[in-house]
């Protein structure tokens, strides 16, 4: 992609382009043709996952399932905090204000590609220099600018004509105290899909409870992983009663 080498921006149009061109691929229709298809969005993916669905054609979007873990679908740059959407406005200034921030805003892997070592430099010149300088600097780059864009963009929870077609067969994780996904967003949320949605809240009385961030821990993606999993059988049983095909995530 050319956003990888700084020379274009790979944005939330071009991320709903891209994976409607996949699912569209020769690879991939012949299996949605005769099963159901599953959207799995977390954080920021759900927002896109709404995005792909409402490019769909009416036959698959009913034949379409959501999973929505911990969705950012209303008000991100709010959730994101005055700080957060001052030093996303360009690159330089949101590395050059702290090397802390420069390693804990983004995910420590990401950090280790982007710098190409597990070790950060003590001066927040020499961790700007590296992070600008290096070859990954467009993927960073397009990071914070795909960041921007998602905080102008999702503002409000629009109306879906897609919803009324899927909310039954909608599945949402939220956890307590998530920022980006308050209980006003999981109000809201409730409000446009209706009763029919299907709200889990995980038990977080054990060790290391599912975080916003669960990818990065082995434990937790194992955790969220089951509960798709009873979603799914949820689903499977749905659609044997309902005489429909079995859903192909």
């Amino acid at each position: 992609m050319n956003a990888l080498n700084g020379s274009a921006t790979f944005g939330i149009a071009q991320q709903t382009e891209y994976v409607l061109s996949y699912l569209q691929s020769a690879n991939v229709t012949p299996s949605l043709m005769n099963s159901n298809l599953v959207l799995v969005g977390h954080s920021y993916g759900s927002f896109l996952a709404m995005q792909v669905l409402d490019m769909l054609s009416p036959d698959v979007v009913k034949r379409t399932s959501l999973f929505h873990l911990m969705p950012c679908l209303w008000r991100m740059g709010e959730c994101a905090g005055l700080v957060s959407r001052l030093l996303l406005r360009n690159p330089l200034q949101m590395t050059t204000a702290s090397a802390w921030l420069a390693t804990k805003l983004l995910p420590t892997q990401l950090c280790d590609y982007l710098l190409g070592t597990h070790t950060y430099p003590a001066s927040v010149e020499e961790t700007t220099r590296k992070l600008l300088s290096s070859p990954s600097s467009g993927l960073y780059r397009n990071i914070c600018a795909l960041a921007q864009d998602e905080m102008r963009t999702i503002t409000t929870l629009r109306k879906y004509p897609a919803i009324p077609y899927v909310a039954r067969r909608t599945y949402m994780l939220a956890i307590e105290n998530d920022r980006w996904c308050p209980p006003e967003a999981v109000d809201v949320i409730k409000k446009a899909f209706g009763d029919k949605l299907t709200i889990e809240r995980p038990d977080q009385s054990g060790s290391e409870p599912i975080g916003h961030s669960f990818v990065l821990s082995y434990i937790q993606s194992e955790k969220v992983s089951r509960i798709m999993s009873s979603w799914l059988v949820d689903l499977k049983r749905s659609s044997k009663d309902q005489n429909m095909s079995e859903p192909a995530v």
